[in-house]
């Protein structure tokens, strides 16, 4: 039976998160108190989900706030990233931030190049690297002519059928009720507030995988 390495460092840096952020996120530049105090404003339309705050919450302490905030702690940590670099990336330093499949990854990927821009108070250039199309094609899914879009809504008309789709409905069981389903097979949607921006964006996925997207100026 192979031997079971419980997550060290992973569950050593949330507990120091944890204290640091409970101390007020010391160690951090003015441009990132700023962006922190942003990302967690109550009155934030669309705040970021806590996975992806505390991703960037973990890059921050490690190449900013750390060395500063819990010294000894940071040498120990990244002393030992470090090691594991050497070993298995012929040492280049490399930090993997393993999220969920629809946490927000893409987003997080966002905050991150504009946390290290704002930092670096100068002209950054980024380099995303897409391993497939498919890929490459969400990570612009949410710009479109120079602004963002949030799913508000998701349906899936004339697809109560679908194989995929009662394998999703099975799985999350009675946590949706059946009239919400009803709404999500329909083409009409459930009212929703007016966007601040004063935009919508309708996004169509059809079956064969083509992609179509129409942005709408909302009248006030």
């Amino acid at each position: 039976m192979a031997a079971v390495e419980p997550h060290r460092t992973i569950n050593e840096l949330r507990t120091l998160l944890g204290d640091w952020r409970s101390a007020g996120r010391p160690g951090v530049s003015s441009p990132t108190r700023r962006l922190l105090e942003h990302w967690t404003s109550p009155g934030l339309e669309f705040r970021p989900f806590w996975c992806q705050l505390e991703g960037a919450e973990t890059a921050i302490w490690l190449l900013e706030a750390g060395p500063q905030a819990a010294p000894e702690d940071h040498a120990r940590i990244t002393a030992r990233l470090a090691k594991v670099n050497g070993r298995w990336n012929g040492g280049i330093p490399r930090l993997a931030l393993k999220m969920a499949t629809g946490t927000g990854k893409t987003n997080l990927m966002a905050m991150l190049a504009l946390w290290w821009a704002a930092r670096s108070r100068a002209e950054v250039d980024f380099l995303a690297i897409a391993p497939n199309l498919t890929v490459r094609d969400r990570l612009t899914a949410l710009d479109h002519d120079g602004r963002s879009f949030y799913a508000r809504r998701i349906h899936f008309p004339g697809k109560s059928q679908d194989r995929q789709l009662k394998r999703f409905r099975s799985a999350l069981g009675s946590r949706i009720r059946p009239e919400h389903w009803a709404s999500m097979e329909s083409l009409t949607s459930a009212p929703f507030s007016r966007p601040k921006s004063g935009r919508i964006a309708v996004r169509v996925v059809t079956t064969t995988g083509d992609e179509m997207l129409a942005v709408r100026d909302v009248p006030p």
